[in-house]
Parts: structure tokens; C-alpha cells; sequence
């Protein structure tokens, strides 16, 4: 296969294969290569070259970033997962095969859809991976990347461990959001703590906010936590911090079309707030949908 080899050497840490390395383990897979890092500018013309297959090798933004750069040009992706939380590569289910093994399974891999999410607001559009929502979330992400920048670099279980720690240090100074919101004409308006709009389970530290998603079913998993609930989402935070995988489901709802009146609260798209800059206009309509096609990706059959 002619393989597009997408790199971020910042991703993981030292412990991780580099440029070398990974452009042998594509090659010994019987592949051609054609390596370009994700920092490089000439990225979105490098895309447009003639693949079979693009190889991400990176974190989530990595992925995100490649997926939005090749959306609608048909040519399939493969994650080798080197990040910090591997959000897209642990719902495909390729953190349980050890990244070496990966590319001798592409030629035999079965493809899956993914759904792209759309999120239009006043400022503009953009698209999304794993989620948009606002409340606990955008403010944990953001303490815990300033808390990230002086951790020790390679570290990426205690990145993710700590991320859930300060999301829920987040929590304790989190003030529910008055929220008018309708879901497929339905009105969904209160008083949030947290609301998500997943495409796929996993958002921010590996947080598996919504089990049961789905992300190539054509719709939206609405995970919503009012005070009420404020008990719950700390004892889903504390059992995630355990890593214990028996953590209570939350409150969720299923829905294709997401409507917002957006009064200046922060707001996230995947792992960044948006807009990415502050803008002028606090009033305005948030749409969340999803785009009627999506990408493949390859997973081992």
C-alpha cells in the first residue's frame, strides 16, 4: 500500500517510536512511505497526494486535524495511537494492539465510519471528533493543560490520571450554567453542570462519558448533569481517577440536531475552547449536528 505517514514527533514522549523508527516499521509491513510531520505547513497540499492510506501517528489532535484536512476525499485513515489520551484510537479499539503490529494489519483490516460533528455559531463553523459541550468540561481542559505544561514530558498515564484529578478539583468551583436548548424540537432547557454532545464515548483525560455511543450511528449522545446530579458526576470523576471502570452511567439523551441560545458561557470543541479567540458577541444560536458522510478508518478485523 502506499501509506501517507502524518507525524507528530511531539506526541507521548521518549519512550515512543520516532520518525525512524516508525518509517521502518511501515516499511518492514511490506508499505511504501511518504513521511510528513503534522507541524510541517505544506501539510494540506501533502495530503492531496496520491494514498492509499493515511497514518496518523499522534494524539487526538493529531487525528482531528488529519480527519478535518482529508473529509470527503475518500482515502481511509489508520491511527498508530502515540498521544496522551488516544480518545479516537481506544473507540476503534487499537490501544489493546501493540503499535507494531499495526501497519502488517492494514492490508486485512475491515473499515468503520466515522461521524464528523458540525457545530456552527455566530462567530462561524467547525467541525468535530469526539465532542462539543460546555460546563465542567472547557473548564477542566483548560486547567488541566496549564497543569500539563510542567509536568514531566513522557508521562502520559500521570497526564491523564492528573487531567481527571483537576477536572474534578473543577467541579468543586463549578457553578451550573442556565441553558435554553432544544434537541430535535424537544426542549432540554436547565441549569447544567455539564453538557455534551458526543459523537463517540471518550472526551478530554479518557473521560467515558457516554458508554453506549456510537460514533458511525448518525447521531448525538447528550450527556446532562444539572446540580441534582453534582454527586454523581463526582463519584463518576473519583471512580475514573481510581481507574475503575465500573463508574456510574450519567444522564443522557440521543438526538441528531442540537440547538443552543449562547449567551457568552464557554464552550469546547473537542480539546480546545471555541471560538479560539474571544469574540465581540456574547448572544447568539449554537447548531450541533452531524455532517451526512464521515471518514473510514481501518481496525483489525
Amino acid at each position: 500500500m502506499r501509506v501517507m505517514l502524518v507525524h507528530n514527533p511531539d506526541a507521548g514522549g521518549n519512550k515512543l517510536p520516532d520518525r525512524k523508527a516508525l518509517l521502518a516499521m511501515i516499511r518492514a509491513a511490506g508499505h511504501t512511505v511518504h513521511y510528513c510531520s503534522s507541524h510541517d505547513r505544506r501539510l494540506p497540499k501533502t495530503l492531496k497526494r496520491p494514498a492509499d492510506l493515511v497514518a496518523i501517528a499522534g494524539g487526538d489532535g493529531t487525528v482531528a486535524k488529519v480527519i478535518k484536512l482529508t473529509y470527503r476525499r475518500r482515502v481511509p485513515l489508520a491511527v498508530l495511537p502515540t498521544g496522551t489520551a488516544n480518545n479516537i484510537a481506544t473507540t476503534l479499539g487499537l490501544t489493546k494492539v501493540p503499535l507494531e503490529r499495526e501497519p502488517s494489519r492494514w492490508s486485512s483490516a475491515q473499515r468503520i465510519r466515522i461521524d464528523i460533528g458540525r457545530a456552527a455559531g455566530p462567530w462561524g463553523c467547525a467541525r468535530f471528533v469526539e465532542a462539543f459541550g460546555l460546563g465542567v468540561v472547557p473548564s477542566g481542559i483548560r486547567q488541566a493543560k496549564a497543569a500539563a505544561a510542567s509536568a514531566p514530558r513522557g508521562a502520559a498515564e500521570y497526564a491523564v490520571s492528573n487531567a481527571v484529578r483537576v477536572m474534578r478539583s473543577a467541579l468543586c468551583n463549578c457553578t451550573s450554567v442556565p441553558v435554553r436548548a432544544t434537541l430535535d424540537g424537544r426542549d432540554i432547557s436547565g441549569r447544567y453542570l455539564l453538557l455534551e454532545a458526543m459523537n463517540m464515548s471518550f472526551v478530554g483525560p479518557n473521560l467515558n462519558l457516554a458508554a453506549r455511543a456510537d460514533p458511525g450511528d448518525g447521531r448525538l449522545d447528550i450527556v446532562l448533569v444539572t446540580e441534582r446530579e453534582r454527586d454523581l458526576l463526582d463519584r463518576y470523576l473519583a471512580a475514573e481517577e481510581r481507574g475503575d471502570s465500573r463508574a456510574a452511567a450519567l444522564p443522557a439523551r440521543r438526538g441528531r440536531s442540537l440547538q443552543i441560545e449562547w449567551s457568552g458561557f464557554a464552550v469546547h470543541i473537542d480539546d480546545r475552547p471555541w471560538p479560539t479567540r474571544r469574540r465581540r458577541s456574547h448572544k447568539g444560536t449554537i447548531e450541533i449536528s452531524l455532517y451526512g458522510d464521515g471518514v473510514e478508518f481501518l481496525v483489525p478485523a
